[in-house]
């Protein structure tokens, strides 16, 4: 497949220079399938059920946390050894899901670029219920683990695939308003989630939790697969964002004799309801798999991912971070994905996947070494350093901002960037 002549990395236009009216990115085929086209009612009920399964996810990921104590006497009983049972083998259940959150997305995010996000979402869904009821049941310390595995690899999908959905029903314009509200849902679920699974075990078993879990997953779950329609939208290459709003407008006025137009018929309820629908780019799953391996090379995506390893590694100390800290990790996060979303829309799945599987392999590596590091050094010396890390990550926002359109371009000419990086014209989404 040809490369696209023109890739705009992020730098577009949003306002008529002449008339001020804001310039939908992408731009609005004529055709009522386009998620861009779809009723305001729909496209903010996808936000909310998005957000709504997001909050579940990391509920049951992060939820059983607080119950480790409880956990580990289950399986090795209340002995002298229990502290070590918990910080040796428990807390594998959690280290180990965080790990796949991350890791799992290879898979999934390929498999959405090429076939569909829907077919992903119904997937995960229906595993992260099976691994709940699974969690629940576990008698032994290998199955409860394996468990948890195969539920971290479910939850990391609906954690990436969920920014893809809104960029493809919102326009540019819309889209840092409707992230705020994604990640706002991500981190009540690991806030409530810890609470709610803290009162739960106050008089029930800890398997309590995976039983609400399975429950409310399992509401969710039908809804994704009887209300949730395919999102991707193959869309044709608008070369000049301007004369694509002129084009609208005439449209809208009525004056369709000047503008060669298609219009397909609208997809019936029960099309909607097909898991497959088609392929979406000719690249190879071996190319889509290996593109967020290489993209961290890009200083636009390693900055990005350098900030969401900041916050991994300040929820790894949750006890130690006040609520300051973390709101403004949290929201650093929501803006550096939103960033490199927009400055690379068409291979947005591989760069978020770029910023997930890192930041799940620093937060593993740091789950081996920071308690012994503080126990060397101390709490102030740990956090000092951190700090000064976090600070040399951030002040790093001045040069992205005034030099960001220069650097990106800079960097997309590279020789293996050209080679590994640039994605066939098939991808184009219109900005």
């Amino acid at each position: 497949m040809s490369k696209p002549s023109t890739q705009t990395l992020g730098s577009v236009q949003l306002r008529h220079e002449e008339t001020n009216e804001v310039i939908l990115v992408p731009t609005p085929s004529r055709d009522p399938n386009d998620p861009l086209n779809w009723s305001t009612a729909q496209k903010y009920y996808l936000l909310g059920l998005v957000s709504v399964g997001m909050f579940l996810v990391n509920f049951v990921a992060v939820g059983p946390s607080v119950a480790l104590a409880s956990i580990a006497i289950s399986f090795f009983g209340a002995g002298p050894n229990l502290s070590k049972d918990i910080s040796g083998k428990a807390s594998y259940f959690q280290t180990a899901t965080s790990l796949m959150i991350g890791v799992g997305n290879l898979f999934w995010v390929p498999l959405a670029t090429k076939y569909g996000k829907r077919p992903v979402y119904i997937a995960s869904f229906l595993l992260l219920t099976v691994c709940s009821v699974w969690c629940g049941v576990a008698k032994s310390f290998e199955s409860e683990l394996a468990a948890r595995i195969i539920l971290g690899t479910a939850c990391g999908a609906p954690e990436i695939i969920a920014p893809l959905t809104l960029a493809d029903i919102f326009f540019l314009h819309q889209r840092g308003t409707m992230m705020v509200i994604y990640t706002c849902a991500l981190s009540c679920g690991v806030g409530a989630g810890v609470v709610i699974s803290g009162l739960i075990t106050m008089h029930n078993s800890w398997r309590a939790i995976y039983w609400l879990s399975t429950a409310l997953l399992g509401v969710v779950t039908i809804l994704v697969i009887f209300t949730f329609p395919e999102t991707s939208y193959i869309r044709e290459p608008v070369v000049d964002q301007v004369e694509g709003v002129e084009k609208n407008a005439k449209l809208r006025a009525g004056h369709t004799e000047e503008v060669d137009v298609v219009v397909p018929p609208k997809r019936s309820f029960t099309q909607n309801l097909r898991i497959f629908s088609t392929t979406y780019t000719h690249e190879s799953f071996f190319v889509l798999a290996m593109r967020p391996v290489i993209a961290i090379t890009l200083p636009t995506v390693l900055w990005a991912t350098l900030i969401s390893c900041h916050h991994r590694d300040e929820n790894s100390r949750n006890a130690a971070t006040c609520t300051c800290i973390n709101f403004t990790t949290v929201q650093a996060t929501n803006i550096a994905i939103v960033y490199i979303v927009d400055s690379y829309r068409p291979i947005a799945g591989e760069v978020i996947v770029t910023q997930s599987v890192f930041k799940a392999l620093f937060g593993f590596l740091l789950s081996f070494y920071v308690d012994q590091w503080i126990d060397e050094s101390g709490y102030i010396h740990v956090f000092g350093t951190l700090a000064g890390l976090s600070a040399a990550v951030f002040i790093c926002v001045f040069p992205f901002y005034y030099c960001g359109y220069q650097l990106r371009h800079a960097t997309w000419q590279w020789g293996f960037i050209k080679k590994l990086l640039h994605w066939d014209v098939d991808r184009e989404v219109g900005e």
